[in-house]
């Protein structure tokens, strides 16, 4: 972000003439900074450099000589390195205290090459307006300095990128993604061994409510995937089959979240006759402990579902379950420990008793 306030208010090489731009921006900016100085998850001393660079760019006349003074090369005002200096402290402290920090990132490889990337865009368009009424404006800043192969959606703080690319896809991850799915049969694993051309969609807005971001990731990705030769999407380091995507993606009409999209259940049988062991890929990107439950006696149907109840309360309602609390759900209670995970090396999970096996 504090690159971002720089450039914005300081001018741009590639833009430095529009100075409607950069103040219309600064107002965006400006309510940014607002809703962080007044959350709860930042330090106070993080607010107070906020409300510094604030008081800063909030003064039009100051605007007016900051930006004057770059463009004309001039030495820089007490006011200018004063206002670096603060960036540069926003920079070291940032990674620390801010915990709402999503990066998503999905590959889509294609079976054909697109042989024209803008109606590949046009038609990516006209499906977020269709099917979620995003609109999106090449006109916005990002839009007007976009190569052939990108295509960016700005949503309020929200902005997601597509890149249209070749080869892209590291091998390790294509295979992986693919064995990773145990819902996958030996031909549509086969089926989707070659691929022409790739589709990466990301998003990674250090300062947007991170929920936000991941639902409209997920319908930035759905429109994607909606187009034509399209084998799969790699999410979470899984292949995701096309339909089950598209249709898991269905329930935001429902003004629901997107569970099934955002988060992959891996299943692996249990340790002793009949039990399942489970554990989940994406609670991380939301600043999270992954899921894991261990020789479960009921059925894959079941455990699937309860992780997926379970991480939903977590996001929605944004709540925090200390090691040694229980969770209740259907009028039962399950205890909850967090430990060394047995199946992502070097990670504590959130592990949960559900029905485990008692010898």
């Amino acid at each position: 972000m504090s690159d971002k306030i720089l450039k914005l208010y300081t001018g741009d090489d590639d833009n430095q003439n529009d100075l409607s731009e950069e103040f219309a921006e600064r107002d965006e900016m400006l309510q940014m900074i607002t809703e962080m100085v007044e959350s709860d998850e930042i330090s106070s001393e993080l607010k107070e450099q906020l409300q510094k660079i604030e008081q800063i760019i909030s003064d039009d006349e100051t605007m007016k000589e900051l930006i004057d003074t770059v463009e004309d090369g001039e030495e820089p005002l007490e006011i200018l390195q004063e206002f670096e200096k603060l960036t540069e402290l926003l920079d070291e402290e940032i990674t620390y205290d801010m915990v709402d920090e999503g990066e998503f990132e999905a590959y889509i490889p294609l079976s054909k090459e697109i042989d024209d990337n803008e109606i590949f865009f046009q038609n990516v368009i006209k499906t977020l307006q269709e099917e979620w009424n995003i609109k999106v404006s090449l006109n916005s800043r990002r839009n007007k300095k976009r190569n052939d192969n990108e295509l960016y959606i700005t949503k309020g703080k929200n902005t997601v990128e597509i890149h249209i690319e070749k080869n892209i896809i590291p091998k390790e991850l294509l295979d992986m993604s693919k064995e990773m799915n145990y819902m996958l049969s030996d031909e549509q694993k086969k089926k989707r061994k070659r691929y022409k051309a790739t589709v990466v969609v990301l998003a990674s807005e250090e300062y947007s409510d991170v929920l936000e971001l991941a639902k409209i990731f997920v319908k930035v990705v759905y429109a994607c995937a909606k187009q034509k030769n399209v084998t799969g999407v790699i999410q979470n380091s899984v292949m995701y089959e096309t339909d089950y995507y598209l249709n898991m993606a269905e329930v935001m009409k429902k003004d629901i979240l997107p569970m099934a999209n955002l988060l992959w259940v891996h299943i692996v049988e249990g340790e002793y006759p009949g039990t399942v062991c489970a554990w989940t890929s994406g609670m991380e990107l939301f600043g999270r402990e992954e899921i894991e439950v261990e020789n479960s006696t009921k059925s894959v149907y079941d455990i699937i579902n309860f992780i997926m109840s379970v991480a939903n309360y977590i996001l929605s309602e944004d709540v925090d379950i200390e090691d040694g609390e229980t969770i209740e759900m259907a009028s039962e209670t399950f205890e909850v420990t967090y430990d060394d995970s047995r199946f992502k090396s070097d990670d504590i999970t959130m592990q949960i008793d559900y029905y485990r096996y008692m010898e």
